[in-house]
């Protein structure tokens, strides 16, 4: 949410919050410490005022019971030497309850004869019981004057006259209802014993006490008021927590026990030590501090206790006043760190607007603005860092212009180049799928040159063999027809012999007769025709195979001759034929050379065309650029789109070659 406020409004509520946060936790703790203080403070008023009380009420019993040490001290004195008569006794206890209106009643009890040993003679006279014995009980009238009773229920235990008698020294008791002129009066008593020091030990004989009526106690209880407290009390109680003095006069004479308090604050208060507790007061029905200051009385060792409670809510009204005082002065530090921070914030954010309006200005490409710098704070600092970055933005745009026209010639050249490379690689490729396809044709006719070499070297090699075989042939039929002829001579010789014995037959022909003659005749015809024709034959034959032998010798010369031609064409055609195989081999190399220069020839021009798309990009991108840096307005700016229009450079068609 804070995302969207201004930078003052942030900084007056972020201070604001701080500030209130700050005085927040200093109140807080202000007023944590001042209600301890309260507290303590009350406490210690309540502790004050208990102790106060508590020595007043000390002092008011303190003379009451140094009343009674004195009355004590002149009767043992006078019961050790000088004998005072009863009458006297009266005269001056009578004297001495007049003068002390503070007092209910002054009095004296002996033990039997030991005032003046004439008991029997007083037996129910005036101020005497039918024991006789000295117990005078002097109290005021209405018109405060003395007036003389016995005293009564001294033989009870723990009476007025019993403690003191048990613990042979100074006693106050607890309250207790006596009959005073005919009505019941809650009085206490203190009282004081008398010993006889005339002789080794020290002998109790009798008591001078002094009463105190509970009522005045309670009128003066009542009357107390704690000095700027309106709701606080002060409660007296004796040592076994019965109320002498109370804000509540039906509590007087109470067991504390009896009445509706916590069990924490009775037992606080029966213990007879100083105390402090909070609780709930049903006397004034709030909350009140409570400080008990014991009584200590004489050298009785009895301990009453005064307490002083006061309403914690009145103790604290003081800190209650001193918190809204805090509370206003925050408040007024509150309205004043609002103004103080709202003056920091507008000195900050008027030169923080002014940065914001120049960076806002920069945003929208407007460098030719004059910033005006002073002062040395960070905000100072932060305009003197923009002033410098005006400058190096204005350096680095002017140069980015001056790039990007460069960068658009030069991809203007790029493309020209891009577009040779492509023209170049195209022509490039097309020579070599010519020679490629020239070269699979040579290579074909090589191939097939050197099968047929390959083939001839067989023919050759066989013809050499044959030829060689021929010309073994030739000798042979050369040899068999000089065999023939031989065997021809013998045949012409047979020939011979024949037409010889043809010539013989003829003769015995001749001589055998006409018949036998004729036989012979006939058959020596047919031999001499045989022998003619064996003899013709023979000749041709012998014509022929002397034709044949020059023949065969003048082709087994041609086949000798010929031969060696035979071999070395063999060894040629075998030439051939390997060198044949080697440019094949060097035909098949080069054709694989040349699909690999059309495959680079190819990536050659996919390239070149790439290298054309990358250069109209870049003229794009130029373009692009010089626009965005047009954006900027720099002082004595010269616009490269006002000379040079950026053109679109055109893609290249492309070409896909096989």
């Amino acid at each position: 949410m804070l995302q969207n406020l201004k930078i003052d409004t942030k900084l007056i509520i972020s201070m604001l919050s701080l500030a209130s946060i700050i005085l927040t936790i200093i109140a807080t703790i202000t007023v944590h410490e001042v209600n301890k203080i309260a507290e303590k403070n009350a406490k210690k008023i309540a502790k004050e005022t208990a102790y106060r009380y508590s020595n007043f009420i000390e002092t008011k019993l303190g003379e009451a019971l140094e009343a009674a040490k004195n009355v004590a001290t002149i009767f043992e004195s006078a019961t050790s030497g000088l004998k005072i008569k009863r009458h006297d006794a009266n005269a001056i206890l009578e004297h001495f309850i007049e003068e002390n209106s503070q007092f209910l009643a002054v009095y004296l009890l002996f033990e039997p004869n030991a005032f003046d040993n004439d008991d029997k003679k007083f037996v129910d006279a005036k101020g005497h019981d039918k024991t006789g014995r000295f117990l005078p009980y002097w109290t005021r009238d209405v018109d405060e004057k003395g007036f003389l009773d016995p005293l009564v229920e001294y033989e009870l235990p723990n009476s007025y006259y019993q403690i003191p008698k048990q613990r042979q020294k100074e006693s106050i008791t607890e309250p207790y209802i006596y009959p005073v002129q005919g009505r019941d009066v809650l009085i206490t008593s203190l009282v004081t014993p008398i010993f006889n020091h005339q002789q080794q030990e020290r002998q109790f004989i009798g008591i001078a006490g002094i009463d105190i009526e509970l009522k005045q106690l309670q009128k003066f209880i009542k009357s107390i008021e704690i000095s700027g407290f309106k709701q606080a009390y002060v409660t007296f109680y004796s040592s076994k927590g019965i109320v002498i003095g109370s804000k509540h006069p039906e509590y007087l004479g109470k067991n504390i026990k009896k009445l509706d308090y916590s069990d924490e604050f009775v037992e606080s208060v029966l213990q007879n030590g100083p105390f402090s507790i909070e609780h709930e007061s049903k006397t004034i029905d709030q909350t009140v501090i409570t400080y008990g200051a014991p009584v200590e009385i004489g050298n009785t060792d009895i301990h009453w206790m005064v307490t002083v409670s006061i309403s914690k809510e009145e103790l604290l009204e003081e800190s209650k006043e001193l918190v809204l005082l805090i509370a206003m002065i925050s408040i007024l530090a509150g309205i004043i760190v609002l103004f103080v921070v709202y003056f920091i914030a507008r000195s900050i954010t008027k030169p923080l607007k002014q940065t914001v309006e120049i960076a806002d200005s920069i945003s929208h490409g407007e460098l030719n603005i004059e910033i005006e710098n002073s002062g040395k704070d960070e905000i100072a600092q932060l305009k003197f860092a923009m002033q410098e970055m005006v400058i190096k933005l204005t350096q680095v745009i002017t140069k980015i212009k001056d790039i990007s026209a460069t960068i658009y010639e030069q991809s203007v050249t790029f493309n020209t180049a891009a577009q040779q490379v492509s023209t170049g690689a195209t022509q490039q490729a097309d020579s070599a799928q010519n020679i490629a396809a020239a070269m699979e044709e040579i290579s074909a006719t090589i191939n097939q040159n050197s099968d047929n070499a390959e083939n001839t070297n067989k023919l050759a090699e066989k013809a050499s063999k044959e030829a060689e075989e021929s010309s073994k042939a030739t000798e042979e039929a050369l040899l068999a027809i000089e065999s023939i002829v031989k065997k021809i001579s013998i045949i012409e010789d047979i020939a011979g012999r024949i037409n010889l014995l043809s010539l013989n037959a003829s003769i015995e022909a001749s001589r055998g007769g006409k018949k036998n003659g004729k036989a012979f005749e006939v058959i020596a015809n047919a031999i001499r025709d045989l022998a003619d024709h064996s003899k013709k034959a023979a000749e041709e034959i012998n014509d022929l195979s002397a034709t044949t032998v020059e023949a065969a010798k003048k082709t087994n010369t041609m086949l000798q001759n010929l031969f060696p031609r035979v071999q070395k064409t063999a060894i040629l055609v075998q030439e051939i034929c390997h060198t044949s195989k080697e440019q094949g081999i060097t035909a098949e190399q080069v054709n694989r050379s040349i699909l690999k220069l059309d495959q680079i020839t190819h990536q050659t021009a996919t390239t070149s065309q790439e290298l054309t798309s990358m250069s109209e990009e870049l003229s794009v991108q130029a373009s692009e650029l010089e626009d965005s840096v047009s954006y900027f307005k720099i002082s004595n700016e010269t616009d490269i789109s006002s000379s040079k229009k950026l053109q679109k450079i055109p893609l290249l068609p492309s070409n896909s070659h096989t």
